[in-house]
C-alpha cells in the first residue's frame, strides 16, 4: 500500500479515515487532443481554431480469468475483450495482456482523414497547407511513427514540423 497525504479529502468524512491506494491499482486516464488553427499569413492576424479529435487512450485487452462483482454477478468471462486505459506509444500496440495506444494508428484513422476533409477541394480550408506539429513528447519521437508521418506529409504536400514542447504555433498555413 502507498499512503498518500495528498489524496482527495472531503470535509464530510471523519478525519481518522486513512486514504491509501494499492500500488498496482493507481488509475490514470490519458487523452489525446488534436487541434488546428487556420490563419492568413501570420498567427498574429488571428484565425479559426478547430477541435479535430479528442480520444481517450484505450486499447483492447483480453480477460485472463472469470471476473465477478461483489454481488457475484459475472463482469467478464475468460477470453472476453474489453477496453482499458493505457499508455500512449508512437507505433507499438503492446500485447493482449499489456496493450498500448499507438499514435500511428490514431493518425492514420482519425487525424489525417479529419485534416483531409478540411483542406480538400470544397473543404472549409481549401488552399491551406497543413503543418503537423508534434510536441516532441516521447511517442512523437518514435522512429516508425516519425517516418510514417514524414512520408505521409511528403506524399500529400503537407509539412511535418516538430516543435518544442509546450510551444504551439500553427496547424494550417495559407499558401
Amino acid at each position: 500500500m502507498i499512503f498518500r497525504r495528498t489524496a482527495k479529502k472531503f470535509d464530510a468524512l471523519p478525519k481518522n479515515i486513512a486514504r491509501a491506494y494499492h500500488r498496482c491499482h493507481i488509475s490514470k486516464t490519458m487523452g489525446i487532443a488534436v487541434v488546428a488553427m487556420a490563419f492568413d499569413e501570420t498567427l498574429n492576424n488571428g484565425g479559426t481554431a478547430i477541435k479535430l479529435a479528442f480520444q481517450r487512450a484505450q486499447s483492447a485487452k483480453i480477460a485472463q480469468k472469470l471476473t465477478k462483482d461483489k454481488k457475484g454477478n459475472v463482469l467478464r468471462k475468460k477470453g472476453d475483450v474489453y477496453l482499458v486505459d493505457c499508455n500512449v506509444t508512437g507505433s507499438g500496440e503492446g500485447t493482449s495482456k499489456g496493450p498500448k495506444f499507438p499514435l500511428m494508428a490514431f493518425f492514420e484513422t482519425t487525424v489525417f482523414p479529419e485534416i483531409e476533409k478540411l483542406v480538400k477541394k470544397g473543404g472549409r480550408f481549401e488552399g491551406y497547407t497543413p503543418v503537423i506539429q508534434g510536441d516532441n513528447a516521447g511517442p512523437h519521437n518514435d522512429a516508425t511513427f516519425s517516418r510514417y508521418v514524414t512520408d505521409h506529409c511528403k506524399n500529400v504536400g503537407w509539412l511535418w514540423e516538430p516543435q518544442g514542447p509546450q510551444m504551439p504555433h500553427s496547424s494550417f498555413e495559407r499558401r
